[in-house]
């Protein structure tokens, strides 16, 4: 599976018109799989193919609000680290500190965590409000 991706992604750089098709394609997926985990967690004994039509299903008609709220949390999640990355990478070279790297790298991590319980909670908000409707 990576070795697809990374061919995009490598030729998707040399064609930045490519690379914006790439990011769509990307969140429009993760739009209309958003309900596929809490679509295995809820409806207990169901299979994977079954999970994945019943969240193309449920997201069916909500696809740009439901990307909308992806890449928000995405963007959210990268401009938060972006500092911290950015801090460890002068420290890799101006102030070899390995105290302070760690730091600097679980706070980074801590924000990543944070984000992926946000995407969770997105997701389960998600699932109840098209469940409902």
């Amino acid at each position: 599976i990576a070795v697809p991706i990374a061919a995009a992604l490598l030729l998707a750089q040399a064609v930045p018109l490519l690379m914006a098709a790439f990011f769509v394609i990307v969140f429009w997926v993760l739009a209309r799989t958003i309900a596929l985990a809490p679509t295995l967690l809820a409806e207990a004994p169901v299979g994977a193919l079954r999970a994945i039509t019943r969240s193309l299903h449920l997201t069916r008609g909500n696809t740009l609000a439901l990307a909308a709220a992806v890449m928000t949390l995405i963007l959210a999640m990268t401009i938060a680290t972006w500092p911290f990355e950015q801090v460890d990478a002068w420290m890799v070279a101006h102030a070899p500190n390995p105290i302070a790297r760690a730091i600097v790298d679980v706070i980074a991590a801590a924000i990543t965590g944070l984000g992926g319980i946000a995407m969770a909670l997105v997701q389960v908000a998600a699932y109840r409000r098209l469940r409902a409707s």
